[in-house]
């Protein structure tokens, strides 16, 4: 199917192949001139059995393992931990994007509204009464999975968001690279796709398809189909992940200091520019109960009780002392390296959550308790320095309760996955009649 403009014609490409729950492919004819601007569509997933969400982060994207862009058996650009680097990217949109946007391209619910005075309940007792800010409208309907594709929401993934390369050039031609793809790989793993009913039926993805911008303006071909590019330098995002041992709390040292260095190699070799680290538990309790979300769910990014964080560059600490010791110090950097986090704090639902007002107060902020700490991210920039050797210092406090069993519950004495992503400096350089792909 085309659509037609004086110098655009608009394609809807079918998939040369389709997996569920596995791997899709698309491939555009040679010697044809696109713009940069091209879409996956039909982003989603059903469900064989009870009626469910999508994750509140991610969206529709929770079931993408990885984004690629090939020529052939050249990777041009690969994004790994797809789902997660999309959830982390929701939450830095504004709230007005979130609520006017997001929701609607990805299905994401990451925004919040002010309700206008609720005048039906009473405030005696100390029940929740008047103007509230709540989640928002989030599009429950769209964001909704059901058994068939009809009745499951679909987004769209617009590729640049996740493929720098997309952004780093005016056209894409078919001419130069030949062969190209766009191949999406999939995760299948319920928990990081549905919000509710995790462990009820079979999620089974979407077949999608490919929009894509043809350039038909004869003089804009001629002056650009098959023409090698001067060398394009563009970003990727990569990423590796350590693993932070669980703390073991005894009543004669009930907060044990635990203090750990990593060496990253993932970056090696590699301009790196900024640098993300998310904090994962490995307590599954922190992330569901029963078969719903905690919170953000395997999206969470949990803060440590007296966290500390030191990146260390070639031998050089980044920081002074011992670096990042304070949680407003933690925010303020990584707002300033990446911008404005929008979260809900600290209640589970926003600032007042609208419920049915003979509910308490106290209890609005019992249950709000899971949210707080729930997307405490570290971010640095390492202002493209080509990294020989990385090191990372973290530190934490462990937790003991009077209570026995509320220990083995603690976030804080959990075992940790620290998922580092970060920016890598990769470029096209020409060679011949054709070119190589190398990092800067």
């Amino acid at each position: 199917m085309a659509e037609y403009s004086n110098s655009i014609k608009i394609h809807e490409i079918e998939p040369v192949y389709f997996s569920a729950n596995n791997r899709v492919e698309f491939r555009l004819p040679q010697g044809k001139l696109y713009t940069n601007n091209m879409t996956v569509a039909n982003v989603g997933t059903t469900k064989s059995a009870g009626a469910s969400v999508y994750c509140k982060l991610p969206g529709a994207y929770g079931h993408l393992r990885s984004v690629g862009l090939f020529d052939g058996n050249t990777e041009l650009q690969v994004l790994t931990r797809a789902n997660e680097w999309a959830a982390i990217k929701n939450s830095l949109h504004s709230n007005a994007y979130n609520e006017d946007v997001g929701s609607m391209l990805s299905l994401s619910r990451k925004s919040t509204v002010f309700n206008i005075r609720d005048t039906t309940g009473l405030q005696a007792n100390g029940a929740a009464f008047g103007a509230k800010v709540t989640e928002g409208s989030s599009r429950a309907l769209q964001a909704s999975t059901g058994t068939t594709d009809r009745l499951s929401g679909k987004g769209q993934l617009d590729l640049a968001e996740v493929l720098n390369l997309l952004q780093s050039i005016p056209y894409v031609d078919t001419e130069v690279f030949k062969d190209l793809k766009v191949v999406l790989e999939y995760d299948s793993t319920i928990t990081n796709i549905f919000k509710d009913t995790q462990n009820q039926g079979v999620a089974t993805t979407i077949r999608p398809f490919l929009i894509a911008e043809e350039i038909v303006e004869p003089d804009i071909i001629q002056a650009n189909l098959g023409k090698v590019p001067r060398a394009i330098q563009y970003k990727v995002i990569e990423n590796d992940i350590v693993t932070v041992p669980l703390i073991a709390t005894t009543a004669q040292i009930p907060n044990p200091v635990q203090s750990n260095t990593f060496h990253i190699h993932a970056f090696n070799n590699k301009s790196v520019d900024r640098m993300l680290i998310k904090t994962r538990t490995q307590l599954a309790a922190t992330r569901q109960e029963g078969n719903s979300d905690v919170s953000y769910g395997e999206y969470n990014s949990q803060a440590m009780l007296l966290q500390k964080n030191q990146v260390r560059v070639n031998g050089k600490n980044i920081f002074a002392r011992d670096g990042i010791t304070k949680e407003n110090e933690r925010l303020a950097l990584f707002s300033d390296t990446w911008g404005s986090n929008h979260h809900q704090q600290p209640f589970a639902y926003g600032l007042a959550p609208k419920a049915v007002d003979a509910n308490t107060r106290d209890a609005h902020i019992n249950l709000g308790n899971e949210v707080i700490g729930s997307q405490s991210y570290f971010g640095c920039d390492l202002a493209g320095v080509k990294v020989k050797d990385l090191q990372l210092d973290y530190e934490r406090v462990g937790f003991r309760s009077s209570v026995g069993g509320q220990i083995a519950l603690s976030k804080y004495n959990s075992a940790l996955d620290l998922i580092i992503f970060a920016e890598v400096k990769k470029a096209i350089i020409p060679s011949g009649k054709g070119y190589n792909v190398v990092y800067v």
